[in-house]
């Protein structure tokens, strides 16, 4: 199988308490078969790279392989997602689920556990465990 594609490394930020990541990002015209359905491609083809790197490094380095940026794609999505789940949770007052249709993975999820901030000002506190509910206010 032949693939016309460029790839470029670069390292990503980090801090004093993580390492640089190796960030890996593949371009070129329909590479969408190095995706796969629901991203399965995409995550063992990044397993495999991080395995033959720790072997040959001697140690673990994280990476992170992304094909047309299909990771900054998806992240946008959730989010817009997360955002309207939350608008609902706010206008409603009452909890609402994140369902099977729209799945995350725990890469995915990375941003989602956390706080949103509504557009009203309303904060919403969201868990890994899909459960999206209205967080109590206080005003100082």
């Amino acid at each position: 199988m032949k693939v016309n594609a460029e790839v470029t490394v670069r390292l990503g930020s980090g801090d004093e308490n993580r390492v640089q990541p190796v960030l890996i990002d593949i371009e070129g015209n329909d590479l969408s078969f190095l995706i796969g359905r629901k991203a399965e491609t995409i995550n063992a083809l990044q397993y495999i790279t991080s395995l033959i790197v720790d072997r040959e490094c001697g140690r673990w380095v994280p990476l992170q392989i992304d094909v047309q940026h299909y990771r900054q794609r998806r992240e946008d999505e959730l989010r817009k997602l997360a955002r309207r789940i939350a608008e609902q949770v706010v206008g409603t007052g009452r909890r609402q689920v994140w369902n099977r249709c729209h799945p995350m993975s725990a890469g995915s999820s990375t941003w989602s556990c956390g706080i949103i901030r509504t557009s009203n000002g309303s904060m919403v506190r969201t868990h890994r465990k899909v459960n999206r509910r209205p967080e109590k206010h206080n005003k100082h």
